[in-house]
């Protein structure tokens, strides 16, 4: 796991070099056509099922992921979708715990694993049922904190002064407005928002087992 990589989530102007990213942002409407419209939220859970699924299907974690990091990688999707397309990717409420930010709703799913790695999905990961906004928030997510970091490098990053949870009361939920002003300054994606074709899904992964998606 590396713990060095220049973090541009808490240091925008320390990756200027990236910065030129952000002039490749448009509306999410003419990025995903009508992938956007017609459908409701997901749920932080199917959130949850894809990271657990990817985690297990690399080498790179044989042992899967932990409660922990899983609470985690749902706070930056959560704030990559707010960042990118002014919108929040699920509903289920975030909650500012000791170790960071935390849904409850999926904490108590897989509490039952401890610090120990999650073994199985709640249910069938069906990413056909996924929009390709949905899959571009995760698989960016993924890529950017899941394959690299520890749960508690992750934890540490959201315990940063000014991060949504270091302004919000112990137990309280984090608002999602919070969130989303969070996100508009300290940019916790820098990659290119990109249309998913959907022969992506099922199909193309790399020796990590992590989807590949080609820049259009």
């Amino acid at each position: 796991m590396k713990n060095n990589k220049c973090v541009f989530v808490l240091h925008p102007t320390g990756c200027s070099a990236n910065a030129a990213m952000d002039a490749l942002s448009y509306a999410a409407m003419s990025l995903c056509g009508n992938d956007m419209t017609g459908r409701g939220i997901m749920k932080a859970i199917d959130a949850a099922n894809f990271f657990i699924d990817l985690a297990k299907s690399g080498s790179d974690e044989d042992d899967g992921i932990s409660n922990m990091k899983l609470n985690k990688l749902l706070f930056f999707a959560q704030a990559i979708s707010l960042q990118r397309y002014g919108r929040p990717l699920f509903d289920d409420p975030i909650e500012a715990w000791t170790h960071g930010p935390v849904v409850p709703s999926v904490y108590h799913t897989f509490k039952s694993n401890g610090r120990n790695g999650i073994p199985h999905t709640y249910g069938k990961v069906n990413r056909e049922s996924m929009s390709a906004y949905e899959l571009a928030v995760l698989v960016d997510t993924y890529q950017e904190y899941g394959r690299d970091y520890t749960a508690g490098y992750l934890r540490n990053l959201t315990h940063q002064p000014g991060t949504p949870w270091s302004q919000t009361k112990a137990g309280e939920t984090i608002s999602v407005n919070l969130i989303d002003e969070w996100a508009k300054v300290a940019k916790p994606s820098q990659r290119t928002q990109r249309h998913i074709p959907r022969t992506f899904i099922n199909r193309r992964r790399n020796d990590h087992g992590v989807p590949v998606v080609d820049d259009e």
